[in-house]
């Protein structure tokens, strides 16, 4: 299948997303919009992706293409087609389908524990922790379910339509060029460097899969079934276990087929269009 991903600006692309993408057979195009590129159609593509972008409430002065994008999203939102959104790509989702976004209490930067909601259906351990750049938060939409939530916001993330459709504040796909892109060259959220919440420089660049944090995760694993024997992996850390942090710690191999249970997880799958049938 192949999948359109919605870039806003030069240092926020889409990490190991395309990684994760490429091991699972998927081909994609990056769409960068804030260098002028006219945002694709949507029927040109079996998935769309929108990616993190401006901090702030979104300004379709500063951003003329927001407007074109709006209506891009308003499209998959109507259609049978997955649709993701990460960071300031699912405030645009949470808001085109009718919730509140607005300015967070706290300002969140680095890596931070998410503790899955009861009633998640997103198919992830009960506590990890992920990396971390907002200011702005949404609320829940109508009819969506939560992903689950942090010390500082409540609400990481949602899905909707049974799954086809998702958004999440917090970001599974970082891995540390992605997070160093950020500190070079981004502005930071406001607020972020007066909060207890705000991460050091070496915290935020610490390589997720080095750390000794995988002890608690062995119990869920073999009772998820994701320490079941699994095909090999893709070369090179092509899944997600430098992105998402199991809260404690096992070996690199339940990281790893923790990562794979992750990438095959029913998310996307369940109840989405055909084309989805090789997730």
């Amino acid at each position: 299948m192949h999948l359109h991903l919605l870039q806003h600006s030069p240092h926020q692309g889409p990490a190991r997303l395309v990684d994760w993408l490429s091991s699972m057979g998927h081909s994609h195009t990056v769409f960068h919009l804030d260098a002028g590129e006219t945002p694709p159609r949507l029927a040109d593509c079996d998935a769309l992706v929108v990616l993190d972008g401006p901090l702030g409430p979104a300004d379709d002065v500063a951003c003329p293409w927001l407007k074109g994008e709006r209506k891009l999203i308003a499209r998959a939102l109507d259609s049978h087609k997955p649709l993701l959104g990460i960071g300031f790509g699912a405030r645009l989702i949470a808001e085109a389908l009718g919730a509140v976004v607005a300015r967070g209490t706290q300002a969140e930067t680095g890596w931070h524990r998410v503790t899955l909601a009861p009633e998640s259906p997103l198919d992830l351990p009960e506590q990890f922790d992920a990396f971390m750049w907002h200011r702005e938060v949404f609320a829940l939409p109508d009819d969506a379910l939560p992903l689950g939530g942090s010390e500082a916001s409540p609400l990481q993330g949602f899905s909707w339509d049974a799954g086809r459709v998702l958004g999440l504040l917090c970001h599974l796909e970082a891995t540390p060029q992605s997070v160093n892109a950020l500190l070079e060259q981004g502005p930071t959220p406001d607020g972020a460097t007066r909060r207890l919440n705000a991460a050091s420089r070496e915290a935020m660049l610490a390589d997720p899969s080095a750390s000794c944090a995988w002890r608690r995760c062995s119990t869920a694993c073999s009772a998820s079934g994701c320490a079941r024997e699994q095909p090999a992996d893709p070369p090179q850390r092509s899944d997600m276990a430098s992105a998402i942090r199991p809260a404690d710690a096992c070996s690199a191999d339940q990281s790893r087929a923790t990562a794979r249970q992750l990438s095959q997880s029913p998310t996307w799958r369940k109840r989405c269009s055909e084309c989805f049938s090789s997730w």
